[in-house]
């Protein structure tokens, strides 16, 4: 990294101090301090999808987007670095502040002016971002898992590592310039995840004028002050950060996906049987009520109990069949749940069967009716459960 004039080209930029010493105690317990910015945060980012959205709109019809909504976004998008620099990439040490507006913090973003933008590049914004899209996300996916090895290293150490300092802006930037360009806020595509490119430096060396004024022996020196990086040149090491990040970034994406869609064919694999198995109840509980109306007018208490006795048999064969699906683990506690239900049923319709006094066979009969209702309860809610992850 290196610390350079500040330039003002079309795109986003950062402008930091470089790596510092950090206290240990705020590193150890950064997780709790950054609670009430996470919740600004995420009121925040509703709010400017909001404006977004209105601002695309208005993006399309005036071919830029309207001056209050880009200052109302950069600002957010200011704060964004600010927190972000603080809470998840431990580049700075000052807690920030809450404002959308104020400068002095270590980390500042230098979003240009709202130009004019091309009609046709709003319309097809979110086809064009789908390339950034994806490198952003596998560099949010790689810090995330990174997050607990860069925080075990700054904890240690007491400082962010030169090389880890460069990755970790580096990413911060690009995934700045992503939001930034999501947002309108610059026609300028995503770049320089690997640093910017070298410039050669043509200024004069410090004394080079032919005749230099005479220095004064007793002036006191001005104090000497750090410049704020502007432009980042990283390092090879930094650069093999980057590449770390975003192949484990790669790797956690295609795992997750890999996951997902197991879940999700296990899902639907799990969802068609049990619908089949309960289709298949379902028409021989119909049967069974049909059978003891039939048995109510005629055929006296046998007759009931002979009912109850098949439909038993039949409901013991369709929690057999629940047992032999290979329920997802998050919808094993609804699967049980009916499972407990059936197991209830099947008991109460055997007690039918062995009841013989007409007045005893009507109060249980009422409780299996209950036992119905809270049955098909459980079944619906296991439905939606499995059908939420198809």
């Amino acid at each position: 990294m290196e610390a350079a004039a500040p330039v003002t080209p079309p795109m986003v930029q950062l402008s930091l101090e470089g790596p510092k010493p950090q206290r240990r105690v705020t590193i150890a317990f950064r997780a709790i301090l950054a609670i009430p910015h996470a919740v600004w945060l995420f009121i925040l980012a509703i709010v400017a999808t909001c404006a977004i959205v209105v601002g695309w709109f208005c993006a399309l019809v005036l071919g830029r987007l309207p001056t209050g909504i880009a200052e109302f976004l950069t600002r957010i998008l200011r704060y964004m670095a600010r927190t972000l620099s603080y809470v998840q990439y431990l580049i700075t040490d000052r807690y920030p502040p809450f404002a959308l507006q104020g400068d002095g913090y270590p980390v500042e973003l230098d979003v240009p002016p709202p130009g004019r933008l091309n009609r046709a590049a709003v319309l097809f914004r979110i086809v064009l971002l789908v390339p950034a899209a994806f490198v952003s996300t596998f560099l949010a996916n790689g810090i995330g898992v990174a997050l607990v090895f860069i925080w075990l290293i700054v904890l240690i150490t007491g400082r962010t590592p030169r090389s880890l300092f460069e990755a970790l802006t580096a990413v911060l930037r690009y995934q700045l310039r992503f939001m930034a360009y999501a947002g309108m806020l610059t026609s300028t595509y995503p770049s320089g995840l690997f640093g910017d490119p070298a410039v050669a430096d043509n200024r004069p060396p410090v004394g080079a004028p032919d005749q230099p004024d005479a220095p004064d022996a007793w002036a006191m020196p001005p104090m000497p002050m750090e410049p704020r990086i502007t432009r980042l040149a990283l390092s090879k090491a930094g650069k093999r950060i980057v590449v770390v990040i975003l192949v484990v970034g790669i790797l956690t994406t295609a795992g997750t996906t890999a996951v997902r869609t197991i879940a999700s064919a296990q899902s639907a694999t799990a969802l068609k049987d049990f619908e089949r198995y309960d289709d298949q109840v379902g028409a021989k509980s119909l049967q069974y009520g049909r059978d003891t109306q039939s048995c109510a007018l005629n055929g006296g208490i046998v007759c009931l109990q002979n009912a109850d006795r098949r439909f038993a048999e039949a409901v013991a064969q369709f929690r057999a069949q629940m047992r032999s699906i290979h329920f997802p683990d998050y919808a094993l506690s609804y699967a049980n749940a009916v499972d407990d239900d059936v197991a209830d049923i099947v008991s109460a319709l055997r007690q039918l069967a062995r009841t013989d006094s007409p007045t005893t066979y009507q109060t249980e009969f009422a409780t299996l009716q209950q036992l119905f209702v809270r049955v098909t309860e459980d079944e619906r809610t296991l439905g939606n459960v499995l059908l939420r992850h198809h």
